[in-house]
């Protein structure tokens, strides 16, 4: 015999709460591992009945937060690196070569 599922509202449902977190965040194509992980986890956690649920909440509910604050330091450095921009990498990449350049640092010898 199988086992009857009841209605539950939306209220009660962690998966579309956390696709609506997951949007607001954007993530990358990079991150779409994480991602997913972070819907297989809440999804898994809406199907199981109140007892599993209750039971397993320990075991789960931490592994998304793990996921949640991942995504979310992701975004943030995103943010971050997207302040800089290109210009910033290119300077980086001049001040490498001045300071690694050996015909750079040859001439800087000559100088002094």
């Amino acid at each position: 015999m199988a086992a009857s599922r009841a209605l539950r509202s939306a209220d009660e449902l962690i998966s579309p709460a956390l696709a609506e977190t997951v949007a607001a965040l954007g993530p990358p194509e990079a991150d779409a591992a994480l991602v997913r992980l972070t819907a297989v986890v809440a999804s898994s956690i809406d199907h199981m009945s109140p007892a599993v649920r209750d039971a397993m909440l320990g075991q789960t509910a931490p592994l998304l937060l793990r996921c949640l604050v991942e995504l979310d330091k992701r975004a943030a450095r995103r943010q971050q690196g997207a302040g800089r921009g290109a210009g910033w990498l290119q300077q980086m990449r001049e001040q490498h070569a001045a300071v690694h350049d050996p015909l750079e640092q040859l001439r800087r010898s000559r100088r002094t």
